[in-house]
């Protein structure tokens, strides 16, 4: 399914990729994993941005409707899902409420530095340079919007992406 997405803009169902073309393993594997939930069929509606980003919204189940009437209600329903949250994370950008993710990696990091731990002894426990560990800080920082070390650990936890 996802090597479809990147040729086409139309929503399309499951059923049409089968039977236009054979899968990929991956792709066996993931219709199988669905059908053990009891999903054997579903949309994609690709949503393309105009800088290029691409989402998707796949309703799927047992017997989905996928009549052409049911294909264009999906696609609508799907754009207008999709401009609500944008317009939600919008708000929550600018409120403050909402972040860039961090890497494993700065995770990592913050929870050290919440540990009390300095960049040299985060950098022997990681096996990196001190450099390295100032790099991951200021990037984590930047992602949420911490002027100070201290203020980026507590904002890391708040958000969920640390814990202690």
């Amino acid at each position: 399914m996802v090597t479809e997405l990147r040729n086409t803009v139309r929503p399309f169902a499951w059923s049409d990729v089968v039977e236009r073309r054979d899968l990929s393993r991956a792709e066996k594997r993931i219709v199988e994993e669905a059908k053990e939930f009891d999903v054997n069929n579903g949309l994609i509606v690709p949503i393309v941005t105009l800088s290029g980003g691409l989402s998707v919204f796949s309703p799927c189940g047992r017997d989905p409707d996928l009549s052409a009437g049911a294909r264009r209600a999906v696609e609508l329903i799907s754009l207008c899902s999709h401009q609500a949250l944008k317009r939600i994370l919008l708000e929550q950008m600018r409120s403050g409420e909402a972040h860039t993710p961090l890497t494993p990696r700065e995770k990592e990091v913050m929870r050290w530095i919440a540990a009390g731990k300095t960049d040299q002894e985060i950098a022997g426990i990681l096996n990196i340079t001190p450099g390295t560990v100032n790099v991951h800080v200021e990037r984590a920082k930047r992602k949420l919007d911490a002027f100070q070390r201290t203020f980026a650990v507590v904002k890391a936890i708040r958000f969920g992406e640390i814990s202690l």
